[in-house]
């Protein structure tokens, strides 16, 4: 599975920042392009199935010229 720091690398890697502290354990991350994801803290190690699939959609969107 995958756990927040493994996204964190992954929106690095596809020029995403962080921009602000959301609320609780959720950071707001900015593409240059427009594109936010925001990235929250799992409760368990890993992050749930349809969680990180949005997250991933978000990430690779960039990748197919969307």
């Amino acid at each position: 599975m995958t756990t927040r720091r493994e996204i964190e690398k992954l929106a690095k890697k596809a020029g995403f920042y962080p921009t602000v502290k959301g609320k609780g354990s959720h950071t707001l991350w900015q593409h240059p392009d427009g594109r936010n994801l925001l990235i929250s803290n799992p409760k368990e190690k890993d992050y749930r199935p349809g969680t990180l699939s949005k997250m991933l959609s978000v990430l690779n969107q960039g990748e197919k010229g969307e």
